[in-house]
């Protein structure tokens, strides 16, 4: 489920990207995935929705966003500016900027409070920090990208069932 989830919200990522970059403006387009199952894409202003045989998918990109409170469990908001809200089947996924390493690891903490018990830990190198919880049936991801050693960088928060 943790490698479904993550590699769900990359290709969601890439996609809000590629709609960020084509404008504006309410548009609808149909695809077909590598298995010819149909898929659409609608998207008006920031917000873009993915219906296919797996469901329903929402993408919501901007400056600052709010934190999807219901979509999130219990889970704090980190800090900082969201910049994007995914909603897929297999679980949500949060992206915010502005956050230095003190605050991920204030965050990674509050979620150990929280009950997460650890499934593992790595810094990769200085810039670049995961984690990742497990409590009852769900997982929490969370990975600290830094632009440079003691700035701040983006934080990419992914929850959901295990």
């Amino acid at each position: 489920m943790k490698n479904k989830t993550l590699s769900i919200a990359f290709v969601l990522v890439l996609i809000s990207t590629f709609v960020t970059l084509t404008g504006c403006g309410r548009r609808t387009q149909v695809f077909r995935d590598a298995d010819g199952n149909k898929v659409e894409v609608q998207h008006s202003g920031d917000t873009m929705t993915i219906t296919g045989d797996d469901g329903e998918a929402t993408i919501q990109v901007g400056d600052n966003l709010s934190w999807p409170k219901g979509n999130m469990g219990d889970l704090p908001a980190p800090g900082g500016k969201i910049l994007t809200v995914i909603d897929t089947p297999q679980g949500f996924s949060v992206t915010c900027e502005e956050i230095s390493k003190s605050d991920y690891q204030a965050y990674v903490e509050k979620l150990k409070g929280m009950g997460f018990e650890t499934a593992y830990e790595m810094e990769a190198d200085k810039t670049t920090i995961m984690y990742a919880g497990e409590k009852d049936d769900y997982v929490v991801s969370v990975q600290l990208h830094l632009e440079s050693e003691g700035g701040t960088g983006t934080c990419i928060i992914i929850y959901g069932e295990s």
